[in-house]
């Protein structure tokens, strides 16, 4: 399996992330417009077009995971720590395993020289979300050199409250699709 980067999603992709963390080195929150159930640490949050989830670990740099559930199908992730060096929109080749899968492939920098947190994101398709549900800890590596080994308790809690936001978001999109046709 492999990371996917399409290039008419990506930068759309690319932007949500870097959004997301900028808005998460500001505050341990990425900025959304409602708050979900939050399951054992992990905070699920809803914007116009996807759902995510989000968690922050503690250790060294103190890594933040978010996951992204587009409602137009597809996922994208970011990772980021304090103690990172990636450089903006510098493409990484990482693998992310979970759950036994392992997903290649390039991934791009992210956080700007004045900002606190650098890491990097990707596009995936749906089942690597299906994978984090499913998936004890995730490991992201670049080259044999490991970035970060995380737990992945009660993501299964969490991915199962997203996709319920995932739905409500799809039908507040039917329902304003409907109401521009009036």
């Amino acid at each position: 399996m492999a990371i996917h980067n399409s290039k008419p999603r990506r930068a759309q992709v690319i932007g949500i992330l870097i959004a997301a963390a900028t808005m998460a080195s500001m505050s341990s929150v990425p900025a959304y417009s409602k708050m979900w159930q939050s399951p054992g640490g992990w905070e699920i949050h809803d914007d116009d077009d996807n759902c995510a989830v989000f968690r922050q670990y503690e250790g060294k740099g103190a890594t933040n995971l978010l996951v992204i559930l587009f409602a137009a199908g597809g996922s994208a992730a970011s990772l980021t720590n304090t103690a990172w060096s990636s450089s903006k929109d510098e493409e990484y080749e990482l693998s992310w395993e979970v759950n036994g899968n392992v997903y290649r492939g390039s991934a791009f920098g992210l956080g700007e020289k004045f900002e606190e947190r650098k890491g990097f994101g990707g596009k995936f398709g749906d089942e690597f979300v299906d994978d984090i549900a499913r998936g004890s800890s995730l490991d992201i590596y670049r080259g044999d050199i490991v970035v970060d080994q995380l737990r992945l308790d009660g993501s299964g809690s969490a991915i199962a409250i997203a996709k319920r936001c995932l739905q409500t978001v799809r039908a507040n999109i039917t329902a304003a699709e409907r109401e521009k046709q009036r």
